[in-house]
């Protein structure tokens, strides 16, 4: 079955992180964790995405995020490298340690964290 994150796996997304999605996936889905499919929110943004989210922030708009958005030209969404999740603490926890152990960067532990956050690093 195809992710959401395939959507844009030509020219937006990195492969890098396509291929590392697909493991993490298969590892979540192994050790009876809810597909991570099925939680996903966000991963290649525009320039123009990006920017409109840091704005909302700035804006006090703050509904359904965790930490102030990076700039476009600092954003890992923008350069194909990172998705969003949302679930339980228990759940985004989980996903969170498996996609550590395969080397990818999870934003539960950031100050201030951003736990729904996930990318190769």
């Amino acid at each position: 079955m195809a992710g959401p994150i395939e959507a844009h796996s030509i020219g937006n997304v990195d492969r890098r992180l396509v291929e590392g999605f697909r493991t993490f996936r298969r590892e979540a889905i192994r050790l009876k964790f809810k597909d991570p499919c099925k939680a996903m929110i966000s991963d290649y943004r525009t320039p123009g995405e990006q920017a409109a989210l840091r704005q909302r922030w700035d804006s006090g708009d703050r509904e359904g995020l965790a930490a102030r958005p990076a700039t476009p030209e600092g954003s890992r969404h923008v350069r194909g490298t990172a998705f969003d999740l949302i679930g339980t603490p228990e759940e985004l926890r989980a996903w969170g340690l498996i996609w550590e152990y395969m080397g990818g960067r999870w934003g539960g532990h950031w100050v201030p964290p951003d736990p729904g956050h996930f990318d190769l690093g």
